[in-house]
C-alpha cells in the first residue's frame, strides 16, 4: 500500500494555500499571480480537516542499501533538482528492474513536487507531475495532487479529470471517499462559479464532463442539468437526447418529462413560444399561470419581483397542497412582509412548464385583484418580449 495517502496531498494543499496567503503578487510565477488572497483564504479553509501523516517524506532516510544503489540515489537527486525528465527515466529503471531503492525514489519525487509546491513554483511542480504521469497514469496520489494544483489556479475542468482518473485507478474504500469529497468540492466550487455568471456554454461542457465521468447517483441530476443549459443555448435536438436519459428515472422522471415537453414546444415554435396576456390597467399587463397541471391563475407580470408570488386567499380558496413550506420576509417599495414559499408539483404559462418549483404565499390588499405575481424567478429561464401591442408575452431560449 503507498505511504503517502489521499490525507497527505490535503495537506500539502493547506501549506500551498499558506504560502499564497502570504507571498507577494511579485514573488509569484506567472500561475500564481491569477490567485486572489481571498482565494488563497478559501484554500486554507477547505484543508483544515488535513491529518499531519506523511510530513516526514521530505527528508526520507537511505536505508541500509549498497554502495551502487546510493550512488543511483544520488544521481536520482541531483536530477530532480535540474534535470526533471532525467529523474523520472532512473525511477523508471528501477522500478523495471525490481531494486528496492525504486520506493525510496518514488518518495523523494514526491516530495521535491510538494516542496515546488510550498515555495509557489506551480509551473516547475507542474512539469515533474507531468513527467512523472507520463510513465505512471494511475499513481492515484500524485493525481490528487495534481488535481489540488489545478483547483488552486482555477483550473477546474482540468482539476475534476484528474479526480475522476484517481477515482477510476484508486482505492474504492477510505481513498475512494476522500476522492468522491474532492470531486464534489471542485464541482460545487466551480459550479457556483458559473452559475454566478449565467455562463451556460461552460455549464454545458462542465455537465457533460459529469456525465461522461461520473456513474454514481450524481450523473442522473447532471444529466438534467445538461439538458437545462442546452436548452438555454436553443441546443434543442441535443438537450432532447440528454434529458431522454432520465426520462423513466424513479426520481427524475417527472422533472425530466417537463424539461421535455418545454423543449419540444420550442421547436415547435422554431425557437419561439408565444402567450397571449391582458392588459386591465395602464401598463398592468395579466397571464394565465397553470399550477399542478389543473388550477388556473391570474398573475400579474411584475419584471421587478425576483420571486413569483400566490396570494394567501387565494391559497385557501383552491385549497392547493402545502409542500415543503418555509418562512419568508418579502421587501417592498415601503416595507417588509412575512411569508413563506412552498413548493409546487409543477408551473408554468402556457404550455412551457416546470416541476417542483418554488413559490412564494403572502397576503395581500383587497383591492389587488390577480391571484399573484409572476416574477423574474421564471422569466429569467428565458429572454422574453413583452409585446404590448400586440399582447403577447414572446418567451425564447437563453
Amino acid at each position: 500500500m503507498p505511504l503517502l495517502n489521499i490525507a497527505f496531498w490535503f495537506l500539502a494543499g493547506m501549506i500551498v494555500g499558506w504560502f499564497l496567503a502570504t507571498t507577494p503578487d511579485s514573488d509569484r510565477d506567472y500561475i500564481a499571480q491569477s490567485i486572489t488572497k481571498n482565494q488563497s483564504k478559501q484554500n486554507i479553509a477547505r484543508i483544515q480537516s488535513a491529518t499531519t501523516e506523511g510530513n516526514e517524506i521530505a527528508n526520507v532516510p537511505i536505508e541500509d542499501y549498497n554502495e551502487t544503489d546510493i550512488i543511483v540515489i544520488e544521481q536520482f537527486e541531483e536530477s530532480l533538482q535540474e534535470d526533471q525528465k532525467q529523474a523520472v527515466i532512473i525511477y523508471q529503471q528501477e522500478v523495471r528492474t525490481g531494486n528496492d531503492i525504486a520506493q525510496q525514489m518514488r518518495n523523494r519525487l514526491i516530495a521535491r513536487i510538494v516542496a515546488l509546491m510550498r515555495s509557489n513554483q506551480y509551473e516547475e511542480a507542474q512539469q515533474l507531475i507531468t513527467a512523472y504521469l507520463d510513465s505512471n497514469a494511475y499513481d492515484t496520489e500524485v493525481l490528487v495532487l495534481q488535481a489540488r494544483l489545478y483547483q488552486i489556479v482555477g483550473r477546474h475542468l482540468e482539476a475534476l479529470g484528474n479526480a475522476y482518473d484517481a477515482k477510476i485507478y484508486g482505492d474504492q474504500s477510505v481513498e475512494g471517499q476522500a476522492i468522491d469529497e474532492l470531486i464534489t468540492e471542485i464541482l460545487d466550487e466551480y459550479e457556483q462559479q458559473l452559475t454566478e455568471k449565467r455562463d451556460w456554454d461552460a455549464l454545458a461542457t462542465l455537465y457533460g464532463l459529469v456525465v461522461e465521468k461520473d456513474y454514481s447517483e450524481l450523473q442522473s441530476s447532471y444529466y438534467y442539468k445538461l439538458a437545462h443549459a442546452q436548452f438555454k443555448l436553443s441546443d434543442y435536438y441535443t438537450a432532447l437526447a440528454s434529458v431522454s436519459q432520465i426520462v423513466g428515472h424513479p426520481l427524475w422522471n417527472r422533472k425530466a418529462l417537463y424539461l421535455q415537453n418545454n423543449i419540444e414546444k420550442f421547436i415547435e415554435g422554431e425557437g419561439i413560444v408565444a402567450i397571449p396576456i391582458e392588459l386591465t390597467e395602464p401598463h398592468k399587463y395579466i397571464i394565465i399561470a397553470t399550477i399542478n397541471d389543473t388550477i388556473e391563475a391570474e398573475l400579474l407580470i411584475d419584471t421587478g419581483a425576483s420571486l413569483s408570488v400566490l396570494r394567501e386567499k387565494f391559497v385557501d380558496d383552491v385549497e392547493l397542497p402545502i409542500k415543503d413550506e418555509e418562512p419568508l420576509t418579502l421587501t417592498t417599495a415601503s416595507d417588509t412582509v412575512e411569508a413563506r414559499t412552498i413548493k409546487l408539483d409543477s408551473f408554468g404559462i402556457g404550455d412551457v412548464k416546470f416541476a417542483d418549483m418554488a413559490i412564494g404565499v403572502t397576503k395581500m390588499p383587497d383591492d389587488f385583484l390577480p391571484d399573484g405575481l409572476l416574477g423574474m424567478d421564471y422569466l429569467s429561464e428565458f429572454q422574453f418580449n413583452l409585446d404590448q401591442e400586440a399582447l403577447t408575452l414572446y418567451l425564447y431560449s437563453l
